[in-house]
């Protein structure tokens, strides 16, 4: 909650960052605060903002890790098509640079939602 008093200025302590790795940590303090209080999608907005970053910096395991959160969040959010589409992207980056245990998070997450949506085969 606390955290969440310092919102106004997320936007000017972001810009204020010295690099996107600062960046990325400052963005995902918001995020966690927002799904502590159950505001999935203002999370997911963070979040999505945390992996352009991690990107530039070209941390690419924790790039596709913040896909996998982004993608929970929406879930959290009831966007499901968001979710789906984000799932997605953390496969795609999780198989493309042979990072397993998000791979998995991502296919179970896919599943999980083929389910949901009725396709079980």
């Amino acid at each position: 909650q606390g955290v969440l008093a310092w919102e106004g200025r997320a936007t000017a302590l972001v810009l204020d960052a010295g690099d996107d790795e600062e960046r990325a940590q400052i963005l995902d303090v918001f995020a966690h605060a927002h799904m502590k209080t159950g505001n999935g999608a203002r999370a997911a907005a963070y979040l999505e903002r945390k992996v352009v970053c991690l990107g530039a910096c070209q941390r690419f395991r924790d790039q596709g890790w913040g896909m996998f959160q982004v993608a929970t969040a929406l879930q959290d959010a009831d966007d499901f098509a968001g979710a789906r589409t984000w799932s997605t992207k953390a496969r795609d980056l999780a198989q493309k640079h042979a990072f397993f245990e998000t791979e998995c998070h991502a296919c179970f997450q896919l599943a999980r939602q083929d389910v949901r949506e009725g396709r079980e085969e």
